[in-house]
């Protein structure tokens, strides 16, 4: 749960202040080079949050059909 929440936070503020150096030193390549750094650190964040939910998913859905699954061999 602290990795769904942690690194994509992590991420986007480290490319936030990245991306504020850039700015104060008023420099374009500085400027573009960041926010394409800003861009790729949030698609990962995006990336991190949605593989963390996915493998909880389908942990949780393994789990649920060995619950299912043995359920059904006590009847017989």
């Amino acid at each position: 749960m602290i990795i769904k929440i942690v690194i994509p936070l992590l991420l986007i503020i480290l490319g936030m202040l990245n991306l504020k150096k850039a700015v104060v030193s008023n420099d374009e390549k500085a400027i573009s080079k960041s926010v394409q750094t800003l861009i790729k650190r949030f698609v990962t964040a995006v990336i991190v949050f949605f593989i963390s939910a996915l493998v909880s998913a389908l942990f949780n859905a393994v789990i649920g059909i060995y619950l299912t699954t043995d359920d059904s061999n006590k009847c017989l």
